[in-house]
């Protein structure tokens, strides 16, 4: 996992450990990889998933669902520009980026679509992510998947596919943005939830990592504070906003724009707003009293946090697996490991990881169907697994034309 990903993970463990089944929840990896050795033969063979689900009452009814909603992809990746959607309770909602700002859910799943002219060519250029939210379902993130592949075969399957996982999402990725704000819950549990009687005050942390400035929604605890960032304690029709005396102008300004294009626009513009600099925290007991408890002394945020993440090499040790039907079953074999990689190590009828410096690089060969691209996306927590690889590393899906400057790296 990239620093700046670990860091964000370990600072908001917490919250994925309540995510139950969700797609970010911690997995038991032993039984995790029994159920995957089950069916399958020798040392380095792992059974991923069972093709019988093709077909079924359960599959029919995802696809009819992803199915009436391609609509919303019409004209996608036709000129140069971001596109961002939104999935929820199987259906895609396209959003429209606000001033460099994007708000995620841990409830949910979106697709970000990124479209550029190459250079000294009329021809486009596509980068395709998918967003899997903490806490999101397993059925939201296989809906999520149909509309992935299906929005790949649109485009020619030219697109180079990422997938982000909440909190370690790639440089590539938080590179589109000013700033990306996750919020726990679905896209009903934003900011319009307005009665003061029922109202769940929360704390939100604006801290800039990576370049970018990262608004998380931190637990409700005096513990959550530094001296280093902007903090937002909404309790519903009062926001306290505490700035930190160490804070920078990029926390401040996207702090505000919370308060006035968020939280007050949503509320009519009712809820007062009490600004607390450096010290005068102390002196607010209503800010303490909300977070349960007082601290005598604010602790400085982490000292590597802003460490950007240079490129990764991709020289050293490689390993490389054939994912194939076998059976009746996606079965994952390692075919090669510790030596260099040529392009006549695979064929164009089969799916094939690269596990490299920490980062999985999946090609899905052309002979492949739909139904196996759509398992192999649907998957990728056991491919990373067998690989031997975190479960949030970062995960490309690319071939020769999609990205020849990788695939070179790749194959020597």
């Amino acid at each position: 996992m990239l620093g700046i990903g670990k860091k964000l993970f370990s600072m908001y463990q917490a919250h994925a450990d309540k995510s139950g089944g969700g797609m970010g929840a911690p997995r038991d990896a032993s039984a995790l990889l029994s159920s995957m050795s089950a069916g399958a033969s020798g040392e380095n063979k792992w059974k991923l998933t069972n093709l019988a689900g093709i077909g079924s009452d359960d599959d029919k009814d995802l696809r009819e669902k992803a199915a009436e909603s391609e609509g919303e992809f019409a004209a996608a990746g036709e000129a140069p520009g971001l596109e961002i959607w939104r999935i929820e309770k199987f259906q895609p909602e396209k959003l429209e980026p606000r001033a460099g700002n994007l708000s995620l859910y841990s409830g949910d799943c979106y697709i970000v679509l990124s479209t550029t002219r190459k250079q000294d060519s009329d021809a486009l250029d596509w980068q395709l992510h998918y967003w899997i939210g903490k806490d999101c379902s397993q059925d939201e993130s296989g809906s999520a998947a149909y509309f992935t592949v299906n929005l790949d075969d649109m485009l020619n399957q030219k697109p180079v596919q990422h997938r982000e996982v909440q909190y370690s999402e790639s440089s590539l990725f938080h590179s589109y943005f000013d700033s990306v704000t996750y919020l726990d819950g679905g896209i009903d549990s934003g900011f319009n939830k307005v009665e003061p009687e029922v109202y769940k005050p929360r704390l939100l942390q604006m801290a800039s990592l990576g370049g970018t400035v990262r608004v998380l929604q931190v637990p409700l605890n005096p513990s959550s504070l530094n001296s280093g960032d902007i903090f937002l304690l909404d309790n519903g029709m009062t926001i306290y906003q505490f700035n930190a005396p160490d804070a920078d102008f990029k926390e401040r300004r996207r702090a505000m724009e919370i308060v006035e294009q968020d939280i007050k626009a949503e509320r009519d513009g009712l809820p007062d707003v009490i600004f607390l600099d450096g010290d005068e925290v102390f002196t607010c007991d209503a800010f303490w009293e909300l977070l349960g408890g007082k601290i005598d002394e604010l602790p400085p945020p982490d000292a590597d946090r802003d460490v950007e993440a240079g490129e990764v090499d991709l020289s050293g040790a490689k390993k490389l697996f054939k994912i194939s039907d076998e059976d009746g079953s996606l079965v994952m074999s390692l075919e090669k490991e510790d030596g260099e990689l040529s392009e006549s190590d695979i064929n164009d009828t089969d799916a094939w990881v690269i596990a490299c410096s920490g980062q999985c690089f999946i090609y899905i060969g052309e002979g492949t169907n739909q139904d196996e691209k759509f398992y192999v996306w649907n998957n990728c927590d056991k491919i990373l697994l067998a690989a031997d690889l975190d479960s949030a590393a970062a995960t490309s899906f690319l071939s020769k034309d999609s990205d020849a400057e990788t695939w070179a790296k790749l194959f020597s």
